[in-house]
């Protein structure tokens, strides 16, 4: 029986000898769940991904996303700073296709701190704020598509994680809070009505498990529990409705693979799903994404 020859590179004595156990690597290691920056150093993520918009009462649409993710290690080891940018490139309704690229549109600034790596028992914890703008008034002009839109909301995050390692096997729990401030968009329809939302609270866990099969390869789960919102909006005649979405369970399931100690590639499948409701009405939302990132330490 012939062995692929990618199974002989990750088994090979130059490929184990390359990368240490993860038992024994520590948070360095770019392949680590625990994974984190050190001073001076530089982290690039460019991902794409295919999503799948399924909502009732709307066209089923499929997009491509596009990620890009800077990261720098600070002078102070644990306190890193980084920005990133996501945005729809290219869509299809089933009738059309539109391109969105437009340039920088709704970056994500962060600030993230260790506070605790490699104690007794294989703990680490981290700690990251998280802030994305909103650039005035946005026009939903792509409301064809839905799944594209940007927010209309500045939005500001805190994130909590803890890390466990135990010989080959990582997990993560992290804990979320976002807070969207008041926001507005104009209709596509109806240039100059003006819709407005009220601030509002979300909240999530997520609980992530990463089995180094290899030294050089890992399997993951994450299953993130969503504690839904309540958006309530008021319209240009001074109408007012309220959306809700509510506790709902996303699963991703993803793989990765350590070409060298500065390069990894990872692949996802991921699902989201509920059903929202708008005042008496409501809409069901189902959305699955596949796509692959390289990440690049410099």
């Amino acid at each position: 029986m012939k062995i692929p020859a990618l199974l002989l590179l990750l088994l090979s004595p130059a490929a184990l000898a390359a990368t240490p156990d993860p038992s024994d690597a520590t948070s360095a290691n770019l392949i680590s769940l625990d994974y984190y920056l050190r001073p001076g150093a530089l982290r690039s993520d460019l991902s794409f991904s295919s999503q799948l918009h399924e909502e009732s009462g709307s066209n089923t649409v499929s997009f491509l996303r596009g990620t890009f993710f800077l990261e720098y290690g600070l002078p102070s080891d644990g306190l890193r700073v980084s920005v990133s940018e996501s945005q729809a490139i290219t869509a299809y309704n089933g009738q059309a296709s539109s391109d969105f690229f437009s340039g920088v549109t709704e970056p994500t600034f962060q600030v993230n701190y260790r506070f605790c790596d490699g104690l007794p028992g294989g703990w680490s914890f981290d700690g990251q704020v998280d802030l994305t703008p909103s650039f005035g008034t946005y026009t939903y002009g792509s409301s064809q598509y839905p799944g594209t839109q940007l927010s209309p909301s500045t939005s500001l995050g805190l994130t909590a994680a803890a890390f466990l390692r135990q010989g080959p096997n990582e997990t993560r729990f992290s804990g979320n809070l976002t807070h969207r401030f008041t926001g507005s968009f104009t209709s596509q329809v109806y240039p100059g009505q003006v819709t407005t939302s009220d601030p509002y609270w979300t909240g999530s866990l997520a609980i992530t498990d990463r089995l180094h099969v290899v030294p050089r390869f890992y399997v993951q789960a994450e299953t993130a529990f969503d504690f839904g919102n309540s958006i309530n909006y008021t319209y240009a005649d001074g109408s007012t409705s309220t959306s809700s979405a509510p506790f709902h369970v996303d699963p991703t399931v993803s793989m990765g693979y350590l070409a060298n100690s500065q390069l990894l590639l990872t692949a996802h499948l991921s699902y989201a799903g509920y059903t929202s409701t708008l005042t008496a009405s409501s809409s069901t939302f189902r959305e699955t994404s596949w796509g692959a990132t390289a990440v690049i330490e410099f």
